[in-house]
């Protein structure tokens, strides 16, 4: 009987130990919300039916709200799935020298999902990561005729798809509380809903945007 104890006593140690490898101890699993705020530049490209083409640049501020789970894959390895979403701010306008009256386009909301693949640092620093990320999200864009009494609403669709990818990195501090560092480059597919008096317009956008905001363990 002592040494059947003593087996089972060194039986359990050994499965302890083998969690305990398996599990990194740097590693946060479970629910996380977060902040961030930010900004870059994004570019406007239109293109009418006979080729032309109508480029412009604009800076751009983020504040994005979020929320995702996290799951160590391995010692090393883990993933995440995190939803967002991106109060934004940009703003095109297309003025004649001539008149007043000046066509706008104007991003403010973008939502979306993104699926995270990241590797825990072992150099020391706890708590440390590095990952990529990428998944579609929705802007959605006002088009209107301004400089009069009214804005005047022209398109119909104003919710464009598009997509985000990017890499970040981030530090957990031992009271849940965590900061990160991300940059991402998004585009929203080409769409012809936009009329002008020569006829459908495509209309593109690409943006670059860096961020910094702070996240929280809920489990």
């Amino acid at each position: 009987m002592k040494h059947l104890a003593i087996s089972t006593s060194l039986i359990s140690m050994s499965f302890a130990a083998m969690l305990a490898a398996a599990t990194p101890a740097h590693s946060w699993s479970g629910f996380y919300v977060g902040a961030t705020i930010g900004g870059g530049v994004t570019e406007l490209t239109l293109t009418s039916d006979d080729g032309v083409e109508f480029n412009d640049s604009e800076e751009n501020f983020t504040a994005m709200l979020i929320g995702g789970y996290e799951r160590p894959l391995t010692s090393r390895f883990f993933a995440a799935g995190e939803v967002y979403m991106d109060g934004n701010d940009t703003v095109f306008l297309l003025a004649s020298e001539d008149t007043p009256v000046r066509r706008e386009f104007r991003n403010n909301l973008r939502l979306g999902a993104n699926g995270v693949l990241g590797a825990y640092l072992r150099s020391g620093i706890q708590n440390s990561a590095v990952y990529v990320f990428v998944g579609p999200h929705w802007q959605y864009w006002e088009d209107s005729i301004s400089g009069t009494e009214n804005r005047v609403p022209l398109a119909d669709e104003r919710v464009y798809t598009g997509f985000q990818v990017g890499l970040g990195g981030r530090h957990i501090f031992t009271n849940s509380f965590g900061v990160r560092l991300d940059y991402r480059f998004v585009q929203v597919r080409p769409s012809s809903n936009i009329a002008f008096s020569s006829g459908d317009v495509e209309r593109q956008t690409m943006g670059h945007e860096f961020s910094i905001g702070v996240t929280y363990s809920i489990f």
